[in-house]
């Protein structure tokens, strides 16, 4: 069935394609042949610009035969000089291709019949040549067919009932709309109305965008199974040729066998958008090839012991690691859905949906792939599709043909064009798409270069038909909320907190975004020291917000309005109880009584409120029926303000009776308690605080038993005030730890850079000192050798910290606890952390000199060689990075008294040796070298007797047993 076009097309106006009208013309009749005849098991494979062999595509059937197509832009005629050109194409296609079996011709001409005289026209001129090509290849055995597209073959094509044919008219010869510029145009003007949700010069990278990528089908992800496959290859070849060394050919042959299906499938082309993409069949081939090397390893590990086959391992082993390496990053969030054609993103309010949606966009309009950007807030209750065409200016167009159009210019851009709907839940959005949305994805998933991508607040997850959508939660900076916290605060030029335990609402990119704006308007660039506890971070940031408030609102700053309002607003709904928040009606009666809009949303307290995020309107539940309502964002703040309101009951006759009382009772019950996992977690802050009272005080014996109370008990420890710290707090993190495994420090380290906090550096130092270096090994240096720095740990946190912060923001009490934590992280053989704790340690004292004299006087006695010698190496480190000049004499005092003074010995070690003197020499070299210190009396004392006892050759044939090769000589030769 045809649907006639308006006009007739133009192909002196057909989109360019690659700069050039001919390449659009090309492309065109790409996409048009697609669509040709796919058959079952056929395989359509483009050629590459400039590399077509006399084709531009062709389809391969599952007998072998191929239809080959060929694009000529003869837009001026058909005459002799144009049958050569074709004529050489046909002949490069037959060469290339031994079983083409059609050759089809595509012009942007009708060839004309218009006979004169002697002179063929150009119907004829084409007939000729059609007739002696297919005589030609049939006396050479072939069989061949030439087939004419020419100008009103394509256009009958174009002009089919079907939005796959018309949609791709729509794109090509509409050379305004779907354009690089007019998607832009597009964008830019949606991107406006995010306002301040969509910020690119604060942007952090994060994991998740890697999810779009992948339901786009970025080229460049589509390309990393070609770098597997080199991997494997060079890992093959390698273990191969050692196995094959030590005569273990049958080995190598299994082995090599195994992996070939393997490489050869990623290998092939990278598949194209409307494809699949082999994830499942990878995953297979990668589980068997692992499978056969395994059986390989065991083989080999059963061996003679004499047979030196250790090389044949190691190679094999390293094989069997890279094929890991690809089974787990197949099983990964982006492989797995890279084959969807849809992703929803849900997530709580301000953690970065609307952002990670223009920042995609903005990333694939820069690389000239089409997206289209929509706020649901910008939608009213009707045909989503009528709107979004109307927003695009797209209105004479049929949805058909908007997203016909949309899938050729993703298959002209040779990815998936992406439609991304931000946030669902807002405005109409439960009423619009409660009853559209599934229509809505089903409509998208008929065109296979479409993707969607949807974000939804998690509170609404279960008010929308999301049933068989992929879904995926934006984590925000969670995880990594130190790093990004880092990079945020740094492209705005804002020091880091002078604390390394950040608050979890930093991983919020809206609260640390709100912190920052406030600071920029404050002229600060950096955030007031003391910021620690819970109570004052949440009135830096509540007064962050009322002072933004002020200013849009042009408030009486005397009045403080806006601060009396969220005050008023946090209190009512600290006294709703369990539900921490109040209906939208008496919200906006609360403020409206505060500060009166007259009616004007540009006025109102509850839109400023609502707009900047530090309130959120969500549904509640209530025995099978919804009801809106608006709380506070960050619900940690409400979850104190409750536990203050439940402690300030408490009958302080009987404290302990009144936690098996109600209304604190229903908080403990052990069945019950996730469901209030903050407030527990609040009250197991407060409640040392103001009694002394550990959570674990009040609750039943078995309560180690229940995640709610470890994880709060836990979290406390961070928060809590210095002087809520007793010594039932460590006699609980014990009991905690010797029950669930953990090492005590862990827990500790929260608070070891906290001035006044007794479990602080001090009390960690006089902990250690006092051990013998075996049995603190055993405990400390063993907890410091599992820590891998990956998961966001005290350790990570502390070294990540003083490795980057400005050290001049940080208090001298805080700087000096710090360092002395750090020192003793040098203790561990786990390199990674040793050598990074070293980097921080030059980071902290190379302004502060006199701290790492301290610390040298400190440890001048300590039994650890390791301490020692990267104490001296952080202070030399520190010492050259000529940021304190004058510490430099105190520094080479303590280095001398402790080590080169009349009675001191220099240590044995050579490096700790070399950064002692050096840091002497460094401070003659800068003048401050102390008048007391004579070097050539220091260098005088680098002698002693040679301390290590030799080993001989018979005593190391002692030690060699089954399944240990000699490493050393092994290094020596060419594997090495």
């Amino acid at each position: 069935m045809e649907k006639k076009l308006e006009q007739k097309l133009d192909f002196t106006r057909i989109r360019s394609h690659r700069g050039t009208q001919m390449g659009g013309f090309e492309e065109l009749c790409c996409q048009l042949a697609t669509l040709e005849d796919p058959s079952e098991g056929s395989s359509f494979i483009r050629k590459g610009a400039g590399a077509d062999q006399g084709l531009e595509c062709y389809r391969s059937y599952s007998d072998g035969h191929e239809v080959g197509w060929q694009a000529k832009y003869f837009i001026n005629g058909f005459e002799s000089g144009q049958v050569s050109n074709l004529n050489d194409s046909l002949k490069r296609a037959l060469s290339a291709h031994p079983k083409l079996r059609k050759f089809v011709v595509c012009l942007p001409i009708d060839l004309r019949d218009n006979r004169s005289g002697k002179e063929s026209s150009e119907v004829q001129r084409f007939e000729k040549w059609r007739i002696k090509s297919v005589e030609a290849a049939a006396t050479e055995g072939r069989e061949l067919t030439i087939e004419l597209w020419s100008a009103s073959s394509i256009e009958e094509r174009l002009s089919r009932d079907n939005p796959m044919y018309s949609g791709r008219a729509y794109y090509w010869f509409d050379t305004i709309s779907f354009s690089a510029v007019w998607f832009r145009e597009k964008f830019d003007i949606v991107r406006s109305n995010l306002g301040e949700r969509y910020s690119p010069e604060s942007h952090v990278d994060l994991p998740i965008q890697q999810q779009m990528q992948s339901i786009s089908r970025a080229p460049e992800m589509l390309l990393t199974p070609h770098d597997w496959a080199a991997k494997v290859m060079y890992n093959l070849d390698g273990s191969a040729e050692s196995l094959k060394r030590e005569g273990l050919q049958q080995v190598a042959d299994r082995v090599r066998e195994a992996c070939a299906p393997l490489h050869r499938s990623l290998t092939e082309p990278p598949a194209l958008p409307e494809e699949l993409v082999a994830v499942e069949l990878w995953t297979a081939l990668c589980s068997s090839a692992l499978s056969t090397i395994g059986e390989a390893l065991a083989e080999l590990a059963n061996k003679e012991p004499e047979q030196d086959i250790h090389i044949s391992r190691r190679d094999l082993f390293d094989l069997y690691s890279t094929i890991n390496r690809i089974s787990r990053e197949l099983a990964s969030g982006p492989w797995r859905i890279i084959n969807k054609h849809e992703l929803l993103i849900s997530g709580p309010a301000g953690i970065g949906k609307s952002h990670l949606l223009a920042d995609f966009g903005e990333r694939q309009l820069k690389r000239k792939r089409p997206f289209i950007l929509v706020l649901t807030n910008s939608l009213t209750e009707g045909d989503p599709w009528k709107q979004i065409r109307a927003q695009l200016d797209l209105s004479q167009a049929t949805t058909d043909e908007f997203l016909g159009a949309l899938d050729a210019a993703a298959e002209a851009a040779s990815c998936r064009a992406v439609i991304a709907v931000d946030a669902l839940n807002e405005r109409h959005g439960i009423a619009l798409w409660g009853t559209r949305l599934q229509g809505f994805v089903a409509l998208v998933q008929k065109y296979p270069r479409i993707t969607l991508a949807l974000t939804v607040r998690s509170t609404y997850l279960h008010l929308l038909p999301l049933r068989n959508l992929t879904r995926t939660e934006h984590p925000g900076f969670s995880g990594q909320a130190s790093a990004a916290a880092k990079v945020y605060l740094d492209r705005r030029g804002i020091a880091r907190p002078s604390s390394p335990n950040l608050a979890r609402e930093f991983e919020n990119p809206l609260f640390l975004r709100t912190c920052c704006t406030y600071l920029d308007a404050e002229n600060l660039k950096q955030f007031p020291k003391g910021l620690d506890g819970l109570s004052t971070i949440f009135d830096f940031y509540l007064g962050a917000i009322a002072r933004k408030v002020e200013l849009d609102l042009k408030l009486v700053h005397q009045l403080n309005i806006p601060r009396r309002a969220l005050n008023a607003f946090l209190q009512a709904c600290a006294e709703q109880g369990d539900t921490g928040a109040l209906t939208v009606e008496s919200t906006f009666r609360l403020l409206e009584g505060i500060h009166s809009s007259g009616n004007l949303s540009e006025m109102s307290l509850f839109t400023a409120f609502l707009s900047e995020g530090v309130l959120t309107q969500d549904v509640e539940w209530h025995e099978g029926t919804s009801q809106e309502i608006i709380r506070f964002t960050f619900e940690r703040l409400s979850d104190h303000l409750q536990a203050k309101r439940l402690l300030d009951q408490i009958d302080r006759s009987d404290i302990l009776g009144s936690y098996k009382r109600e209304p604190l009772a229903s908080y403990f019950s052990s069945s019950e308690s996730w469901q209030f996992a903050g407030l527990v977690e609040a009250l197991a802050v407060q409640m040392p605080e103001q009694f002394s009272l550990e959570l674990f005080d009040v609750l039943p014996d078995d309560a180690m038993e229940n995640d709610t109370y470890c994880d709060a008990f836990r979290t406390s420890l961070a928060w809590r005030a210095p002087q809520a710290f007793t010594s039932r707090t460590a006699d609980w993190v014990k009991k905690l730890c010797d029950s669930t495994g953990q090492s005590p420090y862990g827990l500790l380290l929260l608070v070891s850079t906290e001035p006044g906090n007794p479990y602080n550096a001090d009390w960690l130092h006089d902990e250690l000192w006092q051990l013998p270096m075996p049995q603190r090994d055993a405990t400390w240096s063993v907890f410091l050798a599992e820590d891998d720095l990956s998961d966001g740990g005290a350790v990570e946190s502390l070294i990540d910290w003083a490795w980057h912060v400005d050290t001049d923001e940080v208090d001298k009490e805080r700087r000096r606890l710090a360092v002395l934590t750090l020192t003793w992280c040098l203790s561990t053989s786990n390199r990674a952390v040793r050598d990074r704790a070293t980097k921080a340690l030059v980071n902290l004292l190379s302004s502060n000199l006199i701290d790492g004299a301290d610390l040298i006087r400190k440890f001048a006695n300590v039994n650890d060689a390791y301490i020692a010698e990267r104490l001296l190496a952080a202070c030399y480190g520190a010492a050259m990075q000529r940021r304190d000049r004058g510490g430099c004499m105190v520094l080479a005092t303590a280095v001398w008294a402790s080590h080169f003074a009349v009675g001191r010995q220099p240590p044995l070690n050579l490096l700790a040796r070399d950064f002692a003197l050096g840091i002497l020499l460094y401070s003659k070299h800068v003048g401050q070298l102390p008048s007391e210190v004579d070097l050539d009396a220091c260098e005088a004392k680098l002698t002693s007797a040679w301390p290590l006892e030799v080993i001989t050759s018979e005593d190391l044939v002692r030690y060699r047993g089954k399944g240990y090769g000699d490493s050393i000589c092994s290094s020596t030769d060419q594997h090495g």
